[in-house]
């Protein structure tokens, strides 16, 4: 943005819903993009009367201030018809001013339709939290590199995509979450060292960030420098997780539409998940250091909806690979994992938000039903998945103890690969960071499982143990043969 962004020139966002609620959720959400000017619509005429309008932001703002709009975020109504009514309104009055719709499971509606109606874009909140934040900073322009980064225009990258004695063209940023400041470690067009590395290797998160304007110069550095690897070798591995994550997000879009679905659309969504899960590699022959690399890979990531389904999927791949699952049953692991936790778009969205902005579903009593309720809304939009991997996201937060939820069905009610996913999930919590604690390494997150089933028993031992092998045995296939084996002696 011209004239240094944010610190010199005034951004307005109107906030438009009959619902103060939502005024006082988005304007939360908008705290550290101060100082936008936020200003709140309660009726739709009030979008029509632009004088009216106009009123009410001096009356905010004062008489001095000049009314500026360059964004819109609308509730989405009771149907698509009012919604539509909102966003026309507002592209009648101010045209050039995109709109951002905000819906969820209580206000569903159909996306083409309030997309063709003017909507520039669509969000389910908080679901698809993240991808609203992305789109905002690009929205507004204003990730000035003269001026201080907002926080959430900076994306964290591995350090492991960062050689020591380089020249980076993009600058790295450290978090300070005692006092949330950031730092600049590291202008760009500067040499990285070593010592520098190990700055951010000692933060909580045990990364560095980007600012989202400098990415493609990164991942051209990436590419070039990064000694990590992914499946598509095109990719670095920050870009590749960024290309999923947006893959992902188009094939959830089905069933968070409330459009009349079809059958033959359900074959085509299923059929892309499948070519989608495939992606991974998971269900051919690999070498150890193969899998090594993909637990290695996707861990240490800040936990979100979307990187945790994608992280879940491989988890749950691999490890059905390690118990020697057959190479359909693999496939099935893949898409359970990959589709476990799209239930959570069906909980209502009053909740807490953590420090990351992400509400804290598991703060909420409704969460333990989110298993059954993603099944539920996979068969409701006519996507035929196969009966084993409706079971597994069925019962994904099950305990063989009968201590799990939603039914507290125990061991003999359980099927072969829900026991498996339960374990990715919990491998997953572990090895991803959260408000909760710091992210813990793959073997060190499999023993702590291991090490606590020995007492409480919520996993399948004999699934639970073939894990465990393997990794202790140092990615040994033939560990867990060794193990099977005995078994069956």
């Amino acid at each position: 943005m011209a004239g240094g962004g944010l610190l010199e020139d005034d951004v307005d966002v109107l906030i438009c819903s009959p619902k103060e609620s939502f005024w006082s959720t988005v304007k939360n959400l908008l705290t550290d993009y101060n100082p936008l000017r936020k200003t709140y619509v309660n009726n739709v005429e009030k979008l029509l009367e632009t004088q009216d309008l106009e009123k009410i932001f001096e009356s905010e703002h004062g008489s001095e201030a000049i009314f500026n709009p360059l964004l819109a975020i609308v509730d989405a109504q009771e149907n698509t018809q009012t919604t539509s009514e909102w966003v026309q309104s507002l592209k009648m009055s101010y045209p050039h001013v995109p709109v951002m719709v905000l819906y969820n499971s209580e206000t569903p509606i159909d996306l083409n339709a309030v997309l063709k109606n003017g909507a520039d874009s669509c969000y389910h909140f908080p679901f698809e939290l993240e991808f609203f934040r992305e789109q905002l900073l690009s929205n507004l322009d204003v990730d000035d590199e003269d001026a201080p980064p907002l926080p959430f225009s900076l994306v964290p990258i591995k350090l492991n995509e960062l050689r020591p004695g380089t020249i980076i063209p993009f600058s790295l940023y450290l978090k300070l979450p005692s006092s949330e400041k950031i730092l600049c470690i590291r202008k760009k067009n500067n040499r990285v060292d070593q010592k520098t590395i190990d700055k951010f290797s000692q933060s909580k998160e045990e990364t560095a960030f980007v600012r989202r304007s400098e990415l493609n110069a990164f991942f051209k550095y990436a590419r070039e420098f990064s000694e990590t690897s992914t499946v598509d070798e095109d990719y670095s591995l920050t870009e590749y997780f960024i290309e999923k994550k947006a893959k992902l997000r188009s094939l959830f879009n089905y069933f968070l539409d409330s459009g009349e679905p079809n059958f033959d659309q359900g074959r085509l969504v299923l059929n892309e998940i499948q070519n989608f899960a495939q992606s991974y590699g998971i269900h051919s022959k690999m070498e150890n250091q193969e899998i090594k690399s993909l637990f290695t890979n996707f861990s240490g990531h800040n936990s979100s909806v979307f990187h945790d389904a994608l992280a879940t999927s491989v988890f749950t791949g691999l490890f059905a690979k390690i118990c020697r699952f057959p190479e359909n049953e693999i496939q099935s692991a893949l898409i359970a994992g990959l589709l476990h936790n799209i239930g959570l778009s069906e909980l209502s969205p009053h909740g807490n938000f953590d420090s990351q902005l992400n509400l804290s579903y598991q703060n909420t009593r409704a969460y333990r039903s989110y298993g059954s309720l993603g099944l539920n809304l996979i068969k409701s939009r006519k996507v035929s998945i196969p009966l084993d991997i409706g079971k597994a996201i069925e019962q994904c937060e099950e305990r063989i103890d009968g201590s799990g939820y939603p039914f507290g069905h125990e061991n003999g009610k359980l099927s072969k690969l829900s026991k498996v996913l339960q374990i990715a999930i919990e491998f997953n919590r572990m090895v991803q960071h959260s408000d909760q604690h710091k992210a813990l390494l793959p073997e060190e997150s499999v023993k702590k499982i291991f090490d606590s089933n020995n007492e409480n028993k919520e996993f399948d031992s004999k699934t639970l143990n073939l894990i465990y092998f393997f990794f202790a045995k140092n990615f040994e296939m033939s560990a867990a043969d060794d193990f099977l084996n005995k078994l069956v002696g």
